[in-house]
């Protein structure tokens, strides 16, 4: 006798039961309203972090964020979402199906959005399994009779799953929805769907293998609930980190003790203390928390509140670095560089860069860029410098876009390009960096790839002139003598040859001395206080 729709679909009801529940018991153990939550609190509460995950080994998370949720809000568009598909995925395939597929769906999405999110992104929400669910169901839908029904389902998918796949097709909650995970979920429940078609025999009215797949839900479910107190035994003081770290810290939250160190050591909001700093830095490195490793190896190679060690400083260093913590192995690659506490070494250099340049860490690909444009350690090759300082500058990281824009202007590594040369420089001369806006200037000044402009020329030259630059000074000072691109003006003209003087730069003290005899007394005067009032 076939069971009544009704008592088929109890899975999803039991689903929408326990996201209900579980989001009760979340804003009870906060203490804060419905609308309340921030990113401490859903990552006190399981959330998926890629820092607690991969690096502390709180793998629980892959399956305790599927059952969190921001807000009401969150909550109820998920449960109707749920509540769509999930009866009819219950009712095709059955519920121990429907539960291994929900499983799995929410497994590849948590997978998914470690994977492809940036590590400060942290995820809560049953949206990647509910995505899982649809498009099992797209690819289940074949087993039912073709007409209206079949047409019926296949078209309520594709309407779910097309703007919940593409980030371009849904300004709702723009920015904090995780289409890693709505994709991750997708792709795992697409799979499931294809493996039931497989134990789905023809003209059989339910697939097989569903003790199986009821075993694995179970499992799924028994390994959930007892996720759920890992997750939530330090919740009250995960919770409350951000506002008084001490809290958290002392309890033995890693990432509060590294925090806590971190407000010591450069005494924010305190009195700076580096014995403190190195207190909580070392509780913190010693549960293998790599950014206090790498602050720890940092006091020892200051000799801040302990005698100064590199040896004590590498140990230290090292550890972080083979954890795969990108800071450290770009931080070690500098030292054997330049002989920072360690031998000097072109060739553990380069092993350290590559190893965070792999991981797209872009002061370690510009570094490395370096070693291949100098042929330090390593065989010169420029147009490899160039494919380093690509992959860098495409980060917005300005010393590499200048140097892959000085690579174009000279035609090195690459075609000649003065166009190419223009846009890098441009876009590091916006970030406020000094040698791009001057490079920038002289583009103007010569008109290359852009009209020639005296005025724009001296505009760029006034930025890098502000920040000290040298030859910026000196290029001003001269528009201004010059009347080039800017009002004549021989006592602004000695203010900046005067203090590119005091840099050291004897062709600006010649500058400044030829003036001053053209000067007045009284023009000297004011020119020689406007050298000693800037600052940069």
């Amino acid at each position: 006798m076939d069971r009544s729709p009704v008592s088929r679909i109890w899975l999803t009801w039991g689903l929408v039961a326990l996201l209900g529940l579980v989001f009760v018991i979340q804003m009870t153990m906060v203490q804060k309203g419905p609308q309340e939550l921030d990113v401490n609190d859903l990552i006190a509460l399981g959330g998926l972090e890629h820092r607690l995950v991969l690096r502390q080994g709180e793998w629980f998370r892959l399956l305790t964020a599927t059952l969190l949720h921001h807000d009401v809000f969150h909550l109820v568009l998920n449960i109707f979402a749920l509540v769509l598909v999930g009866p009819r995925l219950e009712r095709l395939a059955g519920s121990a199906w429907l539960g291994t597929i929900f499983l799995a769906a929410a497994l590849t999405g948590s997978l998914m959005s470690l994977t492809i999110n940036s590590e400060n992104i942290v995820s809560v929400g049953a949206s990647g399994a509910i995505m899982g669910v649809l498009a099992a169901l797209a690819v289940l839908s074949r087993r039912v009779p073709a007409g209206q029904e079949r047409r019926r389902l296949q078209s309520l998918t594709a309407q779910m799953l097309i703007p919940s796949l593409l980030p371009l097709a849904s300004m709702l909650n723009s920015g904090q929805i995780d289409y890693g995970a709505h994709l991750g979920g997708a792709l795992g429940g697409a799979a499931l769907g294809l493996l039931v078609l497989g134990v789905w025999p023809e003209g059989s009215k339910a697939p097989r293998a569903r003790r199986p797949a009821a075993a694995f839900a179970g499992l799924g479910l028994c390994l959930t609930l007892f996720s759920l107190p890992l997750a939530w035994q330090h919740a009250p003081t995960r919770s409350k980190a951000a506002q008084d770290p001490m809290v958290a810290a002392e309890a033995g939250d890693a990432s509060a003790q590294y925090q806590l160190g971190v407000i010591y050591a450069s005494g924010r909001g305190t009195t700076q203390d580096y014995v403190k700093a190195l207190f909580w830095f070392r509780k913190s490195a010693d549960q293998n928390f790599a950014p206090a490793q790498v602050a720890l190896g940092s006091l020892y190679a200051e000799g801040l509140a302990v005698p100064k060690d590199n040896e004590e400083m590498l140990r230290w260093y090292l550890k972080a670095a083979n954890q795969g913590f990108a800071i450290a192995q770009y931080d070690l690659g500098v030292k054997y560089s330049y002989g920072l506490g360690v031998p000097q070494s072109y060739s553990e250099a380069i092993q350290w860069y590559r190893k965070a340049a792999d991981q797209g860490f872009a002061a370690a690909q510009n570094n490395l860029a370096v070693l291949y444009q100098n042929g330090d350690g390593l065989p010169q090759d420029v147009a490899e410098a160039m494919r380093w300082f690509a992959k860098a500058a495409d980060q917005g990281f300005v010393n590499a876009e200048v140097n892959l824009g000085n690579g174009y202007k000279q035609g090195h590594g690459v075609p000649q390009d003065d166009a190419m040369a223009l846009k890098w420089y441009r876009k590091a001369a916006e970030q406020g960096f000094a040698p791009a806006q001057f490079n920038l200037a002289l583009m103007y000044q010569d008109g290359l790839a852009v009209p020639q402009d005296d005025a724009m020329a001296m505009h760029w030259y006034r930025k890098a002139a502000d920040q000290g630059f040298v030859m910026a000074l000196i290029n001003l000072g001269a528009g201004y003598h010059l009347g080039q691109g800017i009002e004549k003006s021989d006592i602004q003209a000695y203010k900046y040859f005067a203090i590119a003087a005091q840099k050291g730069n004897k062709q600006a003290a010649a500058n400044r001395d030829f003036l001053a005899r053209t000067l007045s007394p009284t023009e000297l005067a004011q020119a020689q206080k406007l050298a000693a009032e800037w600052q940069p």
